[in-house]
């Protein structure tokens, strides 16, 4: 496992922690949003998504906009309730300097295995780019991989 995920514009910075457990139980994870003001950095926010569990390792991957107001944030490892690990990705905006859960970003077939593990989002905040490196294709082993794109 490497070390945490981040993102970073010229005033916020997004930074991904698998590994936390509080709230929600052992590297259930989270994901820290950090403001510069004046040239002193302090935590903005902290991000859990909804329904996130022990072991989802939400924030192992994330992305910020260009103008730090869409974030995303990937939890490979979040259970479905038809198998392990299929993963999701989470949408968060800023508005009026507080930050809210927009929507979860899911595969949407069977045979997903880590949705969520690299996550990126267009400058614009309009597009967000998933990828899923231990896809099943059909007709080819494991471990193919996709990626997958969503309009925000």
């Amino acid at each position: 496992m490497g070390g945490p995920d981040r993102e970073f514009t010229d005033t916020t910075a997004l930074i991904g922690a698998f590994g936390d457990e509080d709230p929600n139980g052992d590297s259930a994870g989270a994901a820290y949003v950090f403001k510069a003001t004046d040239g002193s950095w302090s935590q903005q926010a902290k991000f859990t998504a909804d329904a996130v569990d022990t072991e989802d390792w939400f924030g192992r991957s994330v992305a910020l906009s260009d103008d730090g107001t869409t974030a995303l944030v990937g939890a490979e490892n979040k259970m479905d309730i038809n198998s392990m690990g299929t993963g999701k990705a989470y949408v968060f905006e800023a508005s009026g300097g507080s930050w809210s859960q927009q929507t979860t970003l899911s595969f949407d077939g069977d045979e997903s295995v880590r949705f969520g593990a690299s996550v990126a989002v267009s400058g614009d905040g309009t597009t967000a780019l998933i990828g899923d490196p231990q896809e099943i294709i059909p007709n080819n082993s494991m471990g193919t991989g996709s990626a997958y794109v969503f309009t925000l």
